[in-house]
């Protein structure tokens, strides 16, 4: 049996891909849930877990997991990184995996402090999250873009281990990039899980 729960409690975005599910309303001014909500929400999903995990036998269970999106988490000033962590904790009790989406979209000085602060935590409180992320299949065909991915997906890798992927197809993408590109994309960057969503209307 395989549990995930999905939480959509941030929007709050920097990049523009067309295959958005979100609008550029939402991109530009989604914010993190409020304490009331976050702590609202980790109640009724550590009460559900209890539940969960009481009326199933531990060898039918195979994953559980939180799923934290779909907005970049790396938008979050330190204090939200931290109130984000403490939802999870109260909401999981350790008892699942936080997937949390992020974008590879910005300096790499200003990406590596917010990847430390998430994984200090994260080993603080003994907490399984791993980072899934986001971004424009496009811009990373530009050498500047290229560049700047690579190093800040390079660096969360090596503090998480691993790091899964969502790549939005929109029109935009579908028109100007062949499958064979796109997957040279994955490969140079040694992505082992990933998501394709596949948005080609306007």
């Amino acid at each position: 049996i395989n549990l995930q729960i999905g939480i959509e409690n941030m929007t709050r975005c920097p990049g523009s891909c067309q295959g958005c599910l979100m609008t550029a309303e939402e991109r530009k001014t989604g914010r993190l849930w409020s304490p009331d909500v976050l702590k609202c929400a980790a109640t009724w999903i550590k009460g559900y877990l209890d539940h969960w995990f009481i009326n199933q036998s531990q060898d039918t269970i195979e994953s559980v997991s939180l799923f934290l999106g779909p907005g970049d988490h790396l938008e979050l000033v330190d204090d939200e990184i931290r109130q984000l962590i403490d939802f999870i904790v109260a909401a999981t009790d350790n008892r699942a995996t936080a997937i949390v989406t992020m974008s590879a979209i910005g300096k790499f000085e200003i990406i590596k402090r917010k990847i430390d602060l998430f994984y200090d935590l994260s080993v603080h409180y003994g907490l399984s999250l791993f980072p899934q992320f986001v971004f424009d299949p496009l811009k990373s065909m530009r050498n500047l873009f290229k560049i700047s991915y690579a190093e800040n997906i390079t660096y969360c890798r090596t503090k998480f281990g691993s790091v899964e992927l969502t790549i939005n197809l929109g029109p935009d993408v579908i028109e100007k990039i062949s499958p064979k590109q796109q997957h040279q994309i994955l490969v140079e960057n040694d992505f082992r899980q990933i998501e394709l969503n596949i948005l080609p209307t306007n």
